[in-house]
């Protein structure tokens, strides 16, 4: 090779190699990361959660990211930086009541560039617990039952819940804050029915308290009462004479909003027929009831919160009888007797159906009532007092039901005469009975005696053999410890101004002591 050609060969190499650094500057990176901004959360942002995302944008040119959160506010990471390749967040977990700072950084093989043109951002977590809800009940809740659960959701950051409910509308506990533990529920066993109830709940740790739903309070109303307890009023239980068209009645039971009534034939204590509503009434005609049965019946109230039956489920009876009191008798005293004492007991019969009773006494011989009807109930007799001596009465009884009143004896009064005290009259024992161990003596009052004597022997001669004895004013004594089996006679004087008169026009009287012989 001439020298020429070498010379040339050496200047066409050398123009080669100039020409090489353009070409790799043409195929190399365009340098270190482009400029790009943090985005969330912002910069000195407090009440942040412990758990929280950071994000930023874009970088041109970046090939992944690297964050880094620490504690020192120096533009520094002091702990270390965390890739997170390509994506432009992270999620962080942190603790409350803590301040960081924060930074983001671009990176390629040309180096890094951090976010914000290096100003590092800051934020605060939580210092008091987190925000929360109440769950249930909803606000404005109705018809609640007197127990209920009061829930809510899970707050962060705190050392327990309280809750509060009263009844005033003010936002505030106007009772007392009672501790729910670490709970999101509590049960609620003493509310009233009917009312309104206020309630919160608070999560707390040692920084403070926070209340659900951004304080709000939440209402709640508790449900109706069921019906209160109630009795039945008409017919009274075990009632007779009642009509075949009776009323049912009853007395109204708190609450309720409406009853029914079932009546029947059967004594069960339950409806053999149908219960029959009757809307708010507390009453009901019955019509076309058969006489001479006797019926069960029963109310109920109801609302929709329940139902109860009159009397603590106890059925009452009746019976129809449209019938009045069925004829019946006097007994005694017998029409037209005499020598009856001043204190006479009235006697008559039953009569079917009767109520009660009444009688009336008078001087007036007029089948009429002159003086008044006294009632003796149910009683069949009576015992008067304080009638005139010589004196004629007469009297009537009648007996009385819902349907109507009967006299006795088909209307006939009666009448009777107290004892003549013109002439003396010896009255028990009666002449030739037989007496027990002990009995009175009696005999009637003589108009103008000074006292009385009698005598009693065993020798029928209308003689005193033994003795008189005076026994002052009195019209009856005791006689006892007489020889059984025996027969004796007996008589009564009255000693008067003029003269001494014996019972009977002096006929003396035998009785027979027990065992008669």
């Amino acid at each position: 090779m001439n020298h020429r050609a070498i010379i040339s060969l050496i200047v066409t190499f050398a123009l080669m190699v100039s020409a090489l650094p353009a070409q790799a500057e043409e195929l190399s990176p365009e340098a270190v990361p482009g400029a790009f901004n943090k985005t969330s959360p912002a910069n000195g942002v407090t009440n942040m959660l412990k758990t929280l995302t950071l994000s930023w944008g874009s970088s041109a040119n970046a090939t992944s990211y690297e964050y880094c959160v620490d504690t020192t506010d120096n533009n520094l990471c002091d702990t270390t930086w965390t890739s997170v390749g390509l994506n432009t967040s992270a999620v962080a977990n942190l603790s409350y009541k803590t301040t960081y700072f924060w930074q983001v950084r671009a990176r390629n093989v040309d180096g890094t560039t951090e976010a914000n043109a290096n100003a590092w951002w800051s934020f605060t977590t939580y210092f008091l617990p987190t925000p929360f809800n109440k769950a249930s009940p909803a606000n404005g809740a109705t018809n609640q039952p007197t127990t209920v659960t009061l829930s809510w959701a899970s707050s962060d950051n705190l050392a327990g819940y309280e809750y509060c409910i009263d009844t005033i509308n003010n936002n505030l506990c106007d009772q007392v804050w009672t501790d729910a533990g670490l709970n999101t529920s509590v049960t609620i066993n003493w509310l009233e029915n009917q009312t309104i109830y206020f309630w919160q709940v608070r999560a707390w740790n040692s920084t403070g308290t926070r209340e659900a739903n951004g304080g709000s309070w939440w209402d709640l109303t508790t449900q109706g009462m069921p019906p209160g307890a109630f009795n039945k009023n008409n017919p009274t239980d075990s009632a007779f004479w009642q009509p075949t068209n009776p009323t049912l009645s009853w007395l109204a039971s708190p609450n309720a909003t409406s009853y029914q009534y079932c009546i029947d034939t059967l004594d069960n204590n339950t409806c053999d027929t149908a219960w029959i509503n009757i809307g708010n009434n507390t009453s009901i005609g019955l019509v076309g009831l058969t006489d001479g049965v006797t019926y069960y019946w029963q109310a109920r109230a109801s609302n929709g919160l329940g139902m109860i039956e009159a009397d603590g489920g106890v059925w009452w009876r009746f019976t129809v009888d449209s019938l009045p009191p069925a004829a019946f008798l006097k007994v005694k005293p017998l029409n037209a007797a005499f020598d009856q004492k001043t204190g006479p007991t009235l006697e008559w019969k039953r009569s079917v159906n009767a109520a009660s009773y009444e009688y009336c006494i008078d001087k007036t011989a007029n089948m009429a009532c002159d003086n008044v009807w006294i009632s003796v109930g149910t009683n069949i007799s009576t015992t008067l007092n304080g009638l005139n001596y010589n004196t004629i009465y007469h009297w009537q009884v009648r007996a009385r039901n819902p349907n109507g009143l009967t006299d006795a004896n088909n209307g006939n009064w009666w009448s009777f005469e107290t004892i003549n005290t013109t002439v003396l009259k010896k009255l028990s024992p009666t002449n030739n009975v037989v007496v027990p161990n002990g009995f009175y003596l009696e005999w009637t009052p003589l108009n103008g005696a000074l006292y009385y004597e009698y005598c009693i022997d065993s020798v029928k001669n209308t003689h005193c053999d033994k003795k008189w004895v005076k026994v002052g004013n009195k019209t009856q004594i005791w006689i006892e410890n007489l020889r059984p089996g025996t027969n004796f006679y007996w008589q009564v004087r009255a000693k008067t101004a003029l003269k001494k008169v014996k019972a009977d026009k002096g006929v003396w009287w035998r009785f027979h002591t027990w065992p008669f012989n």
